[in-house]
């Protein structure tokens, strides 16, 4: 439902209640074949089920659907024109690193009643109320990504001018989905989102994640003011660098 939602109206998450999980199948009885956003989720899936390494996760016991969900959005992500194919050989051995990573916190948790990071920011949310929104699903996505990043081998098939969907959308969170011009601030939803180069990639900048601020597409085409704001830029990313937790 997420991925077909992604692919049609550009949302990043939706609500995965009951009520309107029966509603969006009852409005999708009668897919067609060549639906892209069908399309989309069974080649997401299939590519899933053909991963090096994937048997090892059959090996495990049952991979919890939370957690099955976010890894299948991942794969989503990844699938695109953006990437060199070789995040496939290692994606696998990740995520059973951030399974193992869960299970510690976890554990430091019922033994010191002390919150690491996997535990505050993936396990907690799935125990409170509203688990099943978006306003819940999004930060968890986004630390999911985040780790998941830290961990694979993931190659842009042009280092130099374009970012990627995961790119985006960690930029995207960790930016508090506003445009990072001081002068404007505004709301951007997930599918306008722009990530301006800091440093441009004609004077060496590269297409990574500590070189990228969210942008409106308005502010965004003027070069020279994008230009002008590299200084503030600059301070903002290395505040992030800093103090990850206290950006929004």
């Amino acid at each position: 439902m997420t991925i077909m939602e992604r692919e049609r109206s550009g949302e990043d998450f939706v609500d995965l209640k009951g009520k309107t999980i029966d509603e969006f199948y009852k409005a999708n009885l009668d897919l067609k074949d060549d639906d892209p956003a069908a399309l989309r989720v069974l080649e997401a899936l299939d590519l899933v089920a053909d991963l090096p390494g994937f048997e090892n996760l059959l090996a495990r016991k049952p991979v919890p659907h939370s957690l099955a969900f976010h890894f299948a959005l991942l794969v989503d992500s990844l699938n695109s024109n953006a990437y060199v194919p070789v995040w496939r050989d290692g994606i696998v051995g990740a995520f059973l690193a951030f399974q193992d990573d869960m299970a510690k916190a976890r554990l430091h948790y019922k033994n010191t009643r002390q919150s690491l990071p996997h535990h505050a920011r993936f396990v907690v949310p799935l125990s409170g109320s509203g688990s099943d929104t978006a306003m819940i699903i999004r930060p968890r996505h986004a630390f999911f990504l985040d780790q998941m990043y830290r961990k694979m081998n993931i190659r842009l098939r042009d280092e130099q001018r374009l970012f990627g969907p995961v790119e985006k959308e960690i930029i995207w969170n960790r930016d508090g989905r506003k445009c990072q011009n001081p002068r404007c601030g505004r709301q951007v939803n997930f599918r306008e989102a722009t990530i301006h180069h800091v440093i441009e990639h004609v004077a060496g900048g590269r297409t990574v994640i500590e070189n990228g601020v969210l942008i409106c597409p308005e502010c965004h085409a003027d070069r020279m003011a994008m230009q002008n704001l590299t200084p503030i830029f600059q301070e903002y990313l290395q505040q992030v660098s800093q103090h990850p937790a206290t950006v929004k």
